[in-house]
């Protein structure tokens, strides 16, 4: 090996106890062979003999197996770049240091970029922030497993939607899960989309906000999915729908939110079964609501009940505050 003309050996064993650090918001493995380079190269050329890993700059790196990577470091907007984790035909997994976060409001780009032909769990252990230029968390997961993001930091995605996951197969029968705590997004603040036919469900422990369109965007696409759709939200407020909730499958949807949910373009909370073979029930429960039209739309093409409840005012400025249907003429289910 040569730097700068001088050649030296590098036959000898590095001593045990490498660690991975950054260096100019790149991952840089630093494996400590001391002894050999004290002998035969300055201090500051030691300091230039890192390995850049291009592929996981800015605070992922692998971990054990394929698929499996840890996110570490506290966020810093002035290195920090977006992480592109691809797992292919194995499951990915990530987990965090408690001080992780990422900010790539200089560099540009998604916060982390999640990708995944099998399934996709993301786990954050602390409480930094995840900002994003374009998305806060973008996970797409093509496979016919289960997709999962807990966020327990803020959440932001400047240009578009803070939290973006989407089960793309609809031969897939795993569950879509986000679960999170504050989120701001351009345009929306949580969008969950499931074309599988398994279970969705967004849970959000803080205030969501989607600037531009929907608080909380939440989607079962899969008319012949079985799976249920949850929303348990605290306050939203959406520049259209504050909670838009859409079930084309046959299971239950329910949403609670237990703070004011503001819907500033249309409808507050806006909640509809449309598969007229449907048997779930469709039930909305909140505190205080107002829509530039409607407060609370809930609507049932299935067989099932439909339950409102509402323990504050519920305002919709331009229509009616509560608005709730059953539509299906073959139904039993009581509308309350």
């Amino acid at each position: 090996m040569k730097y700068r003309g001088r050649s030296f050996s590098t036959a000898h064993k590095p001593v045990r106890g490498g660690r991975m650090t950054k260096w100019k918001g790149k991952v840089a493995s630093l494996s400590p062979c001391l002894a050999l380079f004290m002998a035969s190269v300055s201090a500051s050329a030691i300091s230039l003999s890192f390995s850049i890993d291009d592929a996981h700059a800015g605070g992922c790196t692998p971990l054990g197996g394929p698929g499996t990577y840890i996110c570490t470091g506290p966020a810093n907007a002035v290195t920090d770049t977006t992480q592109v984790l691809n797992s292919g035909v194995v499951p990915l997994n990530i987990t965090t240091s408690n001080d992780f976060g990422i900010d790539t409001s200089t560099n540009g780009g998604t916060g982390l970029d999640l990708s995944s032909l099998n399934s996709i769990t993301f786990t954050q252990s602390g409480t930094g922030g995840i900002t994003g230029d374009t998305y806060g968390i973008y996970a797409r997961n093509s496979g016919t497993g289960a997709l999962s993001v807990t966020a327990t930091g803020t959440i932001t995605g400047i240009v578009s939607n803070g939290v973006d996951a989407g089960n793309n197969n609809a031969a897939g029968a795993g569950e879509l899960t986000v679960s999170a705590a504050a989120v701001t997004g351009a345009i929306r603040g949580i969008f969950a989309r499931n074309a599988g036919t398994g279970v969705t469900s967004v849970t959000a422990t803080g205030t969501v906000t989607g600037t531009a369109s929907n608080g909380v965007d939440a989607r079962n696409y899969n008319a012949a999915g079985a799976g249920d759709l949850t929303v348990s939200t605290a306050a939203v407020t959406g520049g259209t729908y504050g909670i838009y909730a859409r079930n084309v499958g046959t299971g239950a949807l329910s949403v609670t939110a237990t703070g004011t949910v503001t819907g500033t373009g249309n409808n507050g909370v806006d909640a509809r079964n449309y598969n007229a073979a449907g048997a779930g029930d469709l039930s909305v429960s909140t505190a205080a609501v107002t829509g530039a039209i409607k407060g609370i739309f809930a609507g049932n093409a299935g067989t099932g009940a439909t339950s409102v409840t509402a323990t504050g005012t519920v305002t919709g400025i331009a229509s009616n505050g509560v608005d709730a249907r059953n539509y299906n003429a073959a139904g039993a289910g009581e509308l309350t």
